[in-house]
């Protein structure tokens, strides 16, 4: 896995004002969430375009915020057939988000 985020774009983009780009960071953790819901309920239902629209709308945003593993995640996730897609994947998916997510609001902190 590639590195978490990258560091020096983030703070790049963000500029001097860290404090009011933190919401930002919580938006993209809540409308993540229920990306990844969508994922998930997506996979179990076996709709591959639900999976899909949710993972490209998961790496514009994860690439916006500089969260290169995020990205990297979701460009697995546009490629893959429903077959691919186990529980396990699922689950280091999350946890590559969440931990995504901190990492980020550890740089702006």
């Amino acid at each position: 896995m590639s590195k978490l985020i990258d560091t020096e774009l983030l703070l790049d983009l963000v500029g001097e004002d860290r404090d009011s780009f933190m919401p930002i960071i919580e938006d993209f953790h809540e409308n993540g969430q229920k990306l990844l819901l969508e994922i998930a309920q997506g996979t179990a239902d076996s709709d591959l375009s639900i999976v899909k629209a949710a993972a490209h709308q998961l790496k514009g945003s994860s690439g916006m915020l500089s969260m290169t593993a995020l990205f990297e995640f979701c460009k697995e996730v546009e490629t893959l057939e429903l077959t691919q897609i186990s529980e396990e994947f699922l689950q280091q998916f999350n946890a590559c988000f969440v931990q995504s997510v901190s990492a980020a609001r550890e740089v702006l902190s």
